[in-house]
């Protein structure tokens, strides 16, 4: 059988035999995939296009092999017509006039569904990504300000972000400061990058092409930075705790959303099972927003992307931070000291 993905005969058979297993015991594909990709050390993204991918090539003799006797088969999706998409994102585009997330406004417009809520999601971005043209006539069409007001309310009164922690730890306090979005963040997705800090200005650069749940606590890490946080650790533990105590919406959701990808990362490397039974009790807008995150870096891997960690992972190693690339995960131990200290 021709390989699809990397995945050879035997690597098929065996999610074959995990996704049946795991919808016998009534367990989400979402699960499936998220649980599969943990025990291989795959993306959960890179996983479930492959068993689409399979499912679709279902003709093919090798392919029936596989899938013999398992009654598995792709659900036919009607793709949305012209008319259902234009309805999709006016009422997308309506709800972030009016401070809505994207996240939230297709939660709104599901009822809930979590399979329907990620096609709308799914319809948006590429529809943004593809034709931003079409989501300005359709703003302008409904007298919406055609300017990013998502962005713009994630960076309004950014530099008094840090005042809820300057009370504990008065180094905090700084100049103020402007972060910028880079003309070039799609080469930094390839690079595996969301934001840095430039050593010789000290401005904050970010990826604004990367999935925008994440963007809030982004700035804040790099904010962190400029405010003398220099660990990487520290600045992602400072970051997460500043968007919390925030107070505003976009940045309290974005550091708790943080922090639990890193508890639930260390979770899933001592116990898969356990880190996706804690997945499942997510709210699903939570659950969608991992979904597109995780797809969306699935599809920068690559070998520029491994080429960007391991300069990056020097550059962090030459002035001081041992562990590297893996600092960003090293917040871990900081973060149980301050939510469960007594665990």
């Amino acid at each position: 059988m021709n390989k699809i993905n990397g995945y050879t005969a035997e690597e098929a058979g065996s999610l074959v035999k995990y996704v049946c297993e795991g919808k016998l015991k009534g367990k989400t594909l979402t699960r499936i995939f998220e649980e599969y990709a943990a025990r291989t050390g795959r993306a959960k993204g890179s996983v479930r296009n492959y068993y689409y991918a399979l499912l679709k090539k279902s003709d093919d003799e090798d392919v029936k092999k596989v899938l013999n006797g398992t009654n598995l088969k792709a659900e036919a999706i009607k793709p949305f017509t012209d008319e259902e998409t234009d309805k999709i994102l006016r009422a997308i585009l309506t709800q972030k006039s009016k401070g809505i997330s994207v996240r939230r406004a297709v939660l709104n417009l599901s009822g809930g569904d979590d399979k329907l809520m990620l096609r709308y999601q799914n319809k948006y971005r590429n529809v943004l990504a593809k034709q931003p043209e079409k989501i300005k006539a359709i703003m302008e069409e409904c007298g919406l300000n055609t300017a990013d007001g998502e962005q713009k309310r994630i960076e309004d009164r950014i530099n008094e972000l840090y005042d809820g922690l300057t009370g504990r730890w008065a180094f905090l306090e700084g100049p103020d400061r402007r972060a910028k979005p880079a003309l070039y963040s799609k080469l930094m997705s390839a690079w595996g990058f969301t934001g840095y800090l430039c050593p010789l200005t000290g401005e904050s650069t970010l990826n604004v092409d990367c999935p925008e749940v994440f963007l809030p606590v982004t700035i804040a890490h790099e904010y962190a930075h400029q405010r003398g946080v220099a660990a990487e650790q520290e600045a992602n533990f400072v970051g997460i705790l500043a968007s919390i105590a925030s107070g505003r919406p976009a940045y309290v959701y974005s550091g708790w959303l943080y922090g639990y990808q890193h508890l639930s990362n260390a979770l899933y490397r001592a116990d898969p099972e356990a880190a996706s039974a804690c997945m499942a009790e997510l709210p699903a807008a939570a659950r969608a927003d991992f979904v597109y995150n995780n797809a969306y870096w699935a599809s920068w891997e690559g070998p520029i992307r491994e080429v960007g960690e391991t300069v990056y992972d020097n550059f962090l190693r030459s002035y001081g931070q041992e562990l590297g690339m893996q600092s960003y995960g090293a917040c871990v131990d900081l973060l149980v000291a301050e939510f469960l200290p007594l665990t």
